[in-house]
């Protein structure tokens, strides 16, 4: 798989998958999701439980996407904006940093989509988009979680490679 995390090693086998790097409290960090449908998507999505007789009742998550390239950063923030601007007209969609093979993005929806603040980033490969997303379920994250979300979806990078589908 081209994407890898920094620092600890990558990210491959289907049986281990560690905890993304950046997420504070690992041991509380449980991956609910692992799909992968050929030359579609793979998904991996963890989250964090404060009660483990209750896995249903999380309090934040980390998705992991990648699906094939079809849109540069600047279409999916354009894409963005207008999906939130239909389903939550008071959402708040605010870029974090912008270049050409990079999107990072916070947002705030409303309404249907209930109260959950994301730090979500793209990152456009030679064959593939990534995507990363740090949820709380909260109006607003706390400044620590603003720091372990921002730490959590940089730590992602692309490497040269083939297709990861």
């Amino acid at each position: 798989m081209p994407l890898q995390k920094t620092g600890t090693g990558t990210v491959q086998s289907a049986l281990a998958r560690p905890v993304p790097q950046g997420l504070q409290d690992p041991d509380q960090w449980v991956l609910v999701t692992q799909n992968y449908i050929p030359n579609v998507a793979r998904t991996l999505v963890w989250h964090k439980i404060a009660d483990p007789k209750h896995p249903e009742r999380f309090s934040e998550s980390f998705e992991f996407v990648n699906t094939p390239r079809t849109l540069s950063p600047e279409a999916s923030l354009e894409k963005l904006r207008e999906s939130n601007a239909k389903t939550c007209p008071t959402g708040v969609v605010k870029v974090i940093s912008l270049t050409e093979t990079d999107l990072t993005a916070e947002t705030r929806p409303c309404g249907p989509l209930g109260e959950e603040d994301s730090i979500s980033r793209w990152i456009s490969g030679a064959h593939d988009t990534f995507y990363v997303s740090y949820n709380v379920k909260a109006a607003e994250m706390t400044p620590a979680q603003r720091q372990q979300g921002l730490a959590a979806v940089s730590a992602w990078n692309v490497t040269a490679g083939r297709s990861g589908l």
